[in-house]
């Protein structure tokens, strides 16, 4: 039964190239951090590895699709930094059905914003 097996990961994260706005950016398909470690900042630590490597291969912007109704998901991308997208102007191509697209404007302006938040948490240990 692998019900009760210990997870083999601690964390997750996947990104791909894409364009967005007719620039280079980088879209999160997949963030996933073991549910015992959750409220770690193990997210944020993800997220600023993925924002000083994109930041350094000169990408603009990044995205993710979050899908509706998930309330958690949406306060992390906020969080670090996504801001959610009005459906109703977005171009048909780029439209999820039952997704909200968020999108992280000059992500190299991030990085800086999420060091601060892992040196705050740092701090609380």
């Amino acid at each position: 039964d692998d019900r009760h097996k210990p997870e083999p990961f601690t964390s997750l994260i996947r990104c791909v190239n894409t364009t967005y706005d007719g620039e280079f950016a980088f879209e999160v398909r997949d963030v996933w951090v073991n549910p015992e470690l959750r409220g770690q900042r193990m997210g944020c630590a993800m997220m600023l590895h993925a924002f000083v490597h994109y930041s350094s291969k000169q990408f603009k912007n990044g995205i993710v699709y979050v899908p509706q109704g998930m309330p958690g998901a949406d306060a992390f991308f906020q969080k670090v930094g996504f801001r959610r997208q009005v459906q109703e102007r977005l171009p048909g191509r780029i439209r999820r059905h039952m997704y909200s697209l968020w999108v992280l404007r000059n992500v190299h302006h991030h990085v800086g914003r999420l060091e601060e938040i892992m040196q705050h948490y740092r701090g609380k240990e």
